[in-house]
């Protein structure tokens, strides 16, 4: 926890869900340049071979969309438990895929209390990261903002056009930056988050 931030329930949860988020989709770390013909073995980072022997999974280069699907309900699941209010961890599906799995969910490392000043001095990336941290409390939230199989993905049938929930952090990261949208503002963004 970052000196300086006040120990609160959110703080400690924003921790704890960033911390499964590590575990469940650890970071490998890059590509060292290659410096002979001879093989040598890709460092996988110290946090890939306890995801590798939980669930037991091949090797990272080998990650498939069905992998990745089962680490996202796994890690929902876990997340899932930080909450009074549980929302439906199906809710989670598509927020990380297989670049995800394979190499890493990317976190951003800074608090929540300095990603919501930088929303508000207008830095769209802290605004995004903040988007993307707010995702489990829009799921399990008393009254859910992002609920699970929010329509049929698959087109605008007869029940007219539906959105995966993947969709509902895309529009609130976009809505920042739009300016074509005359009732949003970032205040009312600010506020909502």
């Amino acid at each position: 926890m970052p000196v300086g931030d006040d120990v609160s329930p959110t703080v400690l949860r924003d921790i704890a869900v960033r911390a499964i988020t590590a575990l469940v989709f650890p970071e490998i770390p890059p590509k060292a340049p290659k410096r002979s013909a001879v093989r040598t073995v890709r460092d996988t980072g110290r946090l890939w071979p306890i995801v590798r022997g939980t669930p037991r999974e091949p090797a990272w280069s080998q990650t498939k969309a069905k992998t990745a699907e089962a680490r996202t309900r796994l890690g929902a699941a876990a997340i899932a438990q930080l909450f009074l209010y549980r929302g439906n961890i199906l809710c989670a599906l598509g927020f990380f895929g297989v670049p995800e799995a394979a190499k890493g969910a990317g976190q951003d490392p800074r608090s929540l209390k300095v990603l919501l000043l930088g929303a508000e001095a207008g830095d769209a990336t802290a605004w995004s990261a903040l988007v993307q941290r707010m995702a489990p409390v829009l799921i399990h939230a008393p009254q859910p903002f992002i609920t699970a199989g929010q329509g049929s993905e698959a087109g605008d049938g007869r029940k007219g056009v539906r959105r995966t929930p993947k969709s509902a952090l895309v529009s609130l990261t976009l809505a920042y930056t739009a300016t074509s949208a005359p009732n949003i503002s970032r205040a009312l963004l600010l506020a909502f988050a």
